[in-house]
């Protein structure tokens, strides 16, 4: 346990050499083991918001259908090895032992990052465990994203909206642009519902005759949201098929929305390859769905809820569902983000829908100070409390919630995994 801990802080370590943002080091690290992501067909997942749900999503459908499925996504919520799975199994500690052992002086002579590395470990693990496809989701980006050395068969690109303007541009053509190098010569193009701006994007450099927009291919969702899952009926008109009573068991409409982009991608691979598609394995996928952290409910008597949303639009989205299923009387926030969001327009946001709110910091080196939100939150007339130290302070502020209260805890996957790995139990 010593050896995988000492690894890890090794790894993570590597992420003082920031965010850079090529495809050199990653290049030269996958040639070091003779180039594994070349080994086996690809899906390329790029997009603002909904990528690691699509990806886990495309992965049961592949999966249920006798696949060997490969997936890549970041960041992580409690433990590194989420990151890396094959058939929903994490990579094992073993093969990041022996991983970092090969390369790691190579790494450190490159400088290379912590997503470059953790990467090429993903292509050399699904290499050696003999995958038949493999998914990766983009980390940052897409044109200069470490993953994007792949030739995928089939890239996926999810709604596309602001996030990460340093490095990737302040307009919605600018950010599309860099989603949109993900795009190869070969293989088709799925493309979410998307704003206007986008769509125009895509409409005047994309003359693709591969490119399939979710209007084109899926009819008028019908979805009704519960508090455990999501019910829909959609249409692929592409194939003139009603599919109805589908099941997620992930909760909100957008993830319908989600749920039917993976379809387009997972029903177009497994045709391409000479599978048959079977809808009861797709309704099977859909209700088996484990992906933590979304609208996720961890306890009950009083309800508390974990929701990695931490973009303007992903707030939005989860606000959505919050506006429509309780009332503000009995809601709260605890709420923490990371120094690159657009905080001043989250505020406006969740201002007028949580009765009271906690503000905290994310356990990472580039957390907002709380100072700035509950600054914020003045400006707008509402008082907040800061809780400093999660770990002292948070079992003792659900213990003053009453059993009717519904708790909510929004702003990064830093948040909500710190919360998830508390030592107490919650429920």
């Amino acid at each position: 346990m010593k050896n995988i801990d000492k690894t890890l802080n090794e790894l993570f370590d590597l992420q003082k050499f920031a965010i850079k943002l090529g495809l050199e080091n990653i290049s030269k690290l996958s040639h070091y083991f003779n180039n594994p992501h070349l080994t086996y067909p690809t899906i390329h997942i790029a997009g603002t918001n909904g990528k690691g749900s699509t990806a886990i999503i495309l992965q049961n459908i592949l999966m249920q259908h006798g696949l060997r499925v490969g997936l890549f996504t970041s960041p992580h919520l409690v433990n590194f090895n989420e990151r890396i799975r094959i058939n929903n199994e994490f990579v094992e500690n073993q093969f990041i032992l022996d991983f970092w052992r090969k390369v790691k002086d190579f790494v450190l002579e490159l400088k290379a990052t912590f997503f470059d590395t953790t990467t090429c470990l993903a292509f050399e693990y699904f290499k050696q465990n003999e995958v038949d496809i493999a998914i990766f989701e983009t980390g940052l980006g897409g044109r200069l994203d470490s993953t994007n050395i792949i030739d995928p068969a089939v890239a996926v690109i999810t709604p596309i909206d602001f996030d990460h303007h340093k490095q990737l541009g302040t307009t919605l053509t600018q950010i599309a642009s860099e989603k949109a190098g993900i795009i190869k010569n070969k293989g088709p193009v799925f493309l979410s519902k998307q704003k206007d701006e986008v769509n125009i994007y895509f409409d005047t450099q994309f003359k693709l005759k591969n490119l399939t927009r979710f209007e084109d291919q899926i009819g008028e969702l019908n979805i009704d949201t519960f508090l455990d899952k999501t019910i829909f009926n959609f249409q692929d008109k592409y194939r003139n098929k009603h599919f109805k009573n589908l099941d997620l068991s992930l909760m909100g409409a957008h993830q319908s929305e989600n749920a039917c982009l993976a379809y387009m991608a997972g029903s177009y691979y497994l045709e391409s390859i000479k599978i048959r598609f079977d809808e009861k394995l797709f309704k099977k996928a859909l209700s088996s769905v484990n992906w933590p952290g979304r609208i996720q409910k961890i306890s009950s008597n009083p309800d508390i809820y974990l929701d990695v949303s931490h973009n303007t639009s992903g707030f939005n989205r989860t606000l959505d569902f919050i506006k429509k299923k309780f009332k503000k009387s009995n809601l709260k926030l605890f709420i923490g983000l990371l120094e690159d969001k657009d905080y001043k327009e989250i505020v406006k946001n969740v201002k007028n829908v949580f009765s009271e709110i906690w503000i905290t910091e994310p356990k990472n080196h580039r957390k907002l100070p709380g100072s700035i939100l509950v600054n914020e939150f003045s400006q707008h007339g509402i008082s907040t409390v800061f809780v400093k130290d999660i770990s002292k302070s948070f079992e003792s502020l659900i213990r003053n919630l009453n059993s009717t209260d519904i708790l909510f805890i929004m702003g990064s996957h830093y948040l909500a995994g710190q919360i998830m790995s508390m030592k107490y139990k919650i429920t």
